[in-house]
């Protein structure tokens, strides 16, 4: 049986790395994995617990000392399942993705995200997940701490002024007066503030290799990453392109 081959892409907010992680996914057979939606996952039903208990809805670091809420995360049974090889998330057989996509869960996960608890039964589920589906992740710290041994890391970025562009119209959605110039600063705090994280810091991998999508589009970067694969010297990667060519 051909060993499970794992791509990770870290990168910077607006780069590009989970429209990638997609479109390989559609083209290869990848199972793409998306971290963020179990700390959505987690940040959901902790909110829940505390409007159901008239408490304040404000997620802080603070709340992981209390042990009701520590139990709650514990004793939490996450299912992934895939759908045409997108992920799925599952609590007690219910499809949950339309409640955890919502600006609430939005401004509530970064304490969730940062809290060592979370992140080591996230990144428990993710690695039992690449014992049985070929897969690629993507994320921040995807190649440095999750997948340290993944058969190829891609570190996906392009400048402020870019991603700027490309969140330009969320942004304004939100906050109809702003202008592209806060978008960039707002990124860049962001960015900073991805890099300087108490755990799951951004930063890429040693032997990362880097993927500068600025003034590019999906097409000719999707090209360029699989001028990587093709070349790889993984074996799993290399056994794993030979069966989809003879399939």
């Amino acid at each position: 049986m051909i060993e499970m081959p794992v791509i990770t892409m870290d990168g910077h907010a607006g780069s590009g790395k989970s429209t990638l992680a997609k479109e390989l996914a559609k083209m290869y057979g990848f199972y793409q994995i998306d971290s963020g939606a179990l700390y959505r996952t987690y940040t959901y039903f902790i909110l829940k617990y505390l409007n159901e208990n008239n408490e304040n809805e404000i997620i802080s670091e603070e709340i992981f000392q209390r042990e009701e809420i520590n139990n709650l995360i514990k004793n939490l049974k996450i299912n992934i399942e895939f759908i045409n090889n997108l992920q799925i998330t599952m609590v007690n057989n219910e499809n949950i993705e339309e409640y955890i996509r919502t600006p609430r869960i939005s401004e509530n996960i970064k304490a969730v995200a940062d809290n060592i608890n979370t992140r080591n039964m996230v990144n428990d589920t993710l690695r039992n997940l690449a014992g049985k589906y070929p897969i690629v992740a993507d994320g921040r710290d995807m190649g440095t701490v999750v997948f340290y041994d993944a058969d190829i890391k891609f570190f996906v970025t392009a400048s402020a002024e870019e991603r700027a562009k490309r969140r330009f119209l969320e942004f304004k959605e939100k906050h109809p007066h702003i202008t592209i110039d806060e978008v960039v600063d707002q990124i860049v705090t962001r960015d900073k503030d991805d890099e300087k994280r108490p755990v799951g810091a951004l930063k890429p991998a040693k032997d990362a290799i880097f993927i500068d999508t600025t003034g590019k589009n999906i097409k000719q970067v999707i090209e360029n990453i699989i001028r990587y694969l093709q070349g790889s010297t993984s074996l799993r990667i290399k056994n794993f392109l030979e069966n989809i060519s003879k399939a």
